[in-house]
């Protein structure tokens, strides 16, 4: 992949709008794929959303509760965090294996009376 993002949130990065159908409150995560295949159209979607115009993209969607996920190279990042990072030429053999989850009901706002 290009490109695999795992958001509760519409946006990633600087209003770049990836899973337009993502919602913090359906307990579900939305998974964005873009695969080399689609090198062009993912610069296209990019240049489209960092120039303010909006609109559906044509990335691979889908929605999940849970993830697992094996990474032979590359990095995890929350938010602008790397978090986890294994290079091409680190010689591992074994997978890092990665379990991603929606906690129902985490967090909870309380708004005063009006």
């Amino acid at each position: 992949f290009l490109l695999l993002e795992i958001l509760n949130i519409r946006h990633a990065g600087p209003r770049i709008e990836l899973a337009p159908s993502a919602s913090p409150t359906d307990g579900l995560l939305d998974i964005v794929m873009a695969p080399l295949s689609d090198r062009e159209e993912l610069k296209k979607t990019l240049l489209k959303s960092l120039s303010a115009t909006t609109g559906s993209t044509f990335l691979g969607k889908q929605k999940a509760r849970s993830i697992s996920l094996a990474m032979d190279y590359g990095e995890l990042r929350i938010d602008d965090k790397v978090m986890l990072s294994r290079p091409a030429s680190s010689g591992s053999s074994q997978p890092i294996k990665i379990e991603i989850s929606v906690l129902p009901q985490a967090l909870r706002v309380l708004l005063p009376k009006t």
